[in-house]
C-alpha cells in the first residue's frame, strides 16, 4: 500500500467483530480489526480543519502509560502523523525508535464538507492503525486513535 492512497473511510471493529467507530456513508476502503492489547488514544480536535486553525500539534490522551502526540500537513489531501511513546515528543537528541513503546503512524485523508470518515494509518512494516471522529456530524472535536499494540 503506497503512503499516498487514502484509504478512507475505513472500518474499525474489535476482535470480536463489534464496530468502534461511527458509521459514515462509503463503502470501507479496509478493515482494522483492534486487538485487546492496542495502544488507545483519545483527542480533541476538529480533524476536518487538519494544521490549518489552532496549533499544529495536539496532545492525546493514551492507555498503557503512553502519551502522544498528532500532527498535521497538506491541503487538499491532507497528511496526519500520531507519535506516541512513555515520555512525550521526542527530542532531538535521542534516537526515538530506539524507546520502548515509541510508534509513529502516518496517514492521509480527506474531509467532505467538515465531515472526516475514520481513515487507516500505517504504523511500519504490516502494521496498522486508524483515526476517527466520535461523531459522524460534519466538524465533530472528540476523536479516537487505535494503534498496534506495544513492542
Amino acid at each position: 500500500m503506497s503512503q499516498s492512497k487514502v484509504k478512507q473511510p475505513v472500518e474499525v471493529v474489535s476482535s470480536k467483530g463489534t464496530p468502534l467507530a461511527p458509521a459514515f456513508a462509503g463503502e470501507p476502503k479496509a478493515k482494522l480489526t483492534v486487538p485487546r492489547n492496542a495502544v488507545i488514544c483519545k483527542g480533541s480536535r476538529n480533524l476536518s480543519e487538519g494544521g490549518l486553525t489552532g496549533p499544529s500539534r495536539s496532545e492525546l490522551v493514551c492507555n498503557k502509560g503512553l502519551k502522544g502526540f498528532l500532527s498535521f500537513d497538506g491541503l487538499t489531501t491532507k497528511y496526519a502523523v500520531v507519535t506516541v511513546d512513555p515520555i512525550g515528543p521526542p527530542s532531538k537528541e535521542r534516537n526515538a525508535s530506539s524507546i520502548k513503546g515509541y510508534q509513529r503512524c502516518t496517514g492521509n485523508f480527506n474531509d467532505k464538507g467538515g465531515v472526516v470518515a475514520p481513515f487507516l494509518m500505517k504504523c511500519g512494516d504490516e502494521l496498522y492503525g486508524a483515526i476517527s471522529p466520535n461523531s459522524a456530524a460534519p466538524n465533530t472535536k472528540e476523536f479516537t486513535v487505535w494503534l498496534p499494540p506495544m513492542h
